[in-house]
């Protein structure tokens, strides 16, 4: 079994590629050739979307921007879905090729153009889950928010001083587009 995964998605289908040493993926399902007589009209997942748009799925459903977290034999992922409103979803399962199974929380973050894009850790020191996001404020301009939660479903609160990071400066940047956490 490969030793290490990343994801990767666009419009809604949601795909994982394996590697043994970091450098060399492969995509669950096999290699994507790319064949200019049929071009995909989405981004390919080379057969294996492992999360796919809910059927029938909302007019301009989009889903992407994926965290997860390995905890306890079950994989847990929070994504970016724009579902009729603006929402960070949380699927689990036992293993990254699926099957995924949404979960009934949610968190709402309203109407905006970018983001929320968010990142999970685990804090095992504090047993806190903690969620870096885009915070929507109309603008995209440079603003991280914060959530916690004791556990991975939620509730979700959110920190007392939000924003947690606001950008001062131009060298800073005008727009943040990740946020992520180390």
């Amino acid at each position: 079994t490969p030793s290490l995964g990343d994801w990767m998605g666009s419009g809604g289908n949601i795909g994982v590629a394996f590697s043994e040493d970091g450098k060399t993926w492969e995509p669950y399902g096999g290699a994507y050739t790319y064949d200019p007589a049929n071009p995909p009209n989405d981004f390919p997942t080379n057969g294996n979307p492992v999360v796919k748009p809910p059927q029938p799925a909302s007019s301009g459903y989009r889903s992407g921007e994926m965290a997860v977290v390995f905890k306890d034999g079950i994989y847990h992922m929070w994504r970016t879905a724009i579902d009729g409103g603006l929402y960070i979803y949380h699927d689990t399962a036992a293993d990254p090729r699926g099957p995924w199974t949404l979960q009934s929380d949610k968190v709402d973050m309203g109407s905006y153009e970018y983001g929320p894009h968010p990142d999970v850790v685990y804090d095992a020191e504090r047993n806190l889950y903690l969620m870096l996001y885009l915070i929507p404020n109309g603008t995209n301009v440079g603003q991280l928010g914060l959530y916690t939660s004791s556990t991975p479903s939620g509730p979700w609160t959110l920190h007392p001083i939000n924003p947690i990071f606001s950008a001062q400066s131009d060298w800073e940047g005008t727009r943040l587009y990740r946020s992520s956490m180390v």
